[in-house]
C-alpha cells in the first residue's frame, strides 16, 4: 500500500504500514515536533467507524448546527 500524505495548509498527516500496524505521523504548521501515533487495525477501524459517522452526522446532515440553532431559538423566545 503507498504511504499517505495529506495536508490542508495549517495540519499535515502521513500514514504508512508497517507489517500490521499503521503509523501515523501529524505536524502542525506552527509546531516543529511530529507526533507519531501507532495504530492496531480494532483501533485503526473503530477511528474510521468513528470518523465516518462525525462526518455523516454532523457535516453531511448538520445536525449539530440544527440543534445549537434550534437551542438559541428558543433562548430568545423565553
Amino acid at each position: 500500500m503507498t504511504p499517505l500524505r495529506i495536508t490542508d495548509g495549517y495540519v499535515e498527516v502521513a500514514a504508512t504500514v508497517e507489517q500490521t500496524v499503521i503509523e501515523m505521523f501529524v505536524q502542525e504548521e506552527d509546531q516543529p515536533d511530529v507526533t507519531s501515533i501507532r495504530l492496531t487495525q480494532p483501533i485503526a477501524i473503530r477511528l474510521a467507524w468513528w470518523i465516518f459517522k462525525w462526518w455523516f452526522n454532523e457535516r453531511w446532515l448538520g445536525y449539530k448546527s440544527w440543534f445549537e440553532a434550534r437551542a438559541l431559538k428558543k433562548q430568545l423566545n423565553v
